[in-house]
């Protein structure tokens, strides 16, 4: 029941009772963990990301660079590996995009800012 980065195997989290058929409520227990810290690990990489992502543009203020130019800012700062660059490199751009109006500016052919907060 291993969780890549990108995809949860369940493979192995069907448990067969002694006369080889299913014992389903162990079997949902098992999906049941599997998930929920799969999902434990996404929510963990986008905390990881939100704070690179403010670290950036907290080491370059008011800053504006393109959304390629902070996602390689960010992947190099999690040390992404050539495995792992795709995945984190989604994540990112769909974190700054999440926050659009919000948390950051992103103007086509001109990049994306930080927005200033409010006080």
């Amino acid at each position: 029941m291993a969780s890549s980065q990108n995809t949860l195997d369940l493979s192995r989290a069907v448990k067969y009772n002694a006369d080889r058929s299913v014992d389903v409520e162990a079997t949902l227990a098992r999906v049941k963990s599997a998930c929920e810290t799969h999902n434990l690990s996404r929510e963990n990489d986008l905390d990881k990301i939100a704070a690179v992502v403010d670290a950036v543009f907290a080491d370059h203020p008011g800053a504006t660079m393109s959304m390629d130019a902070l996602t390689g800012f960010v992947l190099r700062q999690l040390n992404a590996t050539p495995t792992s660059w795709g995945m984190l490199s989604k994540r990112t751009q769909d974190y700054v995009r999440s926050f659009e109006n919000s948390k950051f500016s992103i103007k086509v052919g001109r990049g994306v800012s930080r927005i200033p907060p409010t006080t």
